[in-house]
């Protein structure tokens, strides 16, 4: 019996959605900040918020 491979999909972002680049780096600088003031360490609670 041959093995059959799933279709490989690959996904892009539109050129609208590429515009939104600056509001997500935006918003992950925000984030950075915000663990850092509130002295949240990420990597060692990352259990957390999963």
């Amino acid at each position: 019996m041959l093995s059959e491979k799933p279709y490989r999909v690959e996904y892009f972002l539109s050129e609208d959605g590429k515009s939104l680049g600056p509001l997500y780096e935006f918003v992950s600088s925000w984030g950075i900040d915000y663990l850092k003031k509130h002295g949240i360490d990420y990597i060692q609670d990352q259990h957390l918020y999963k």
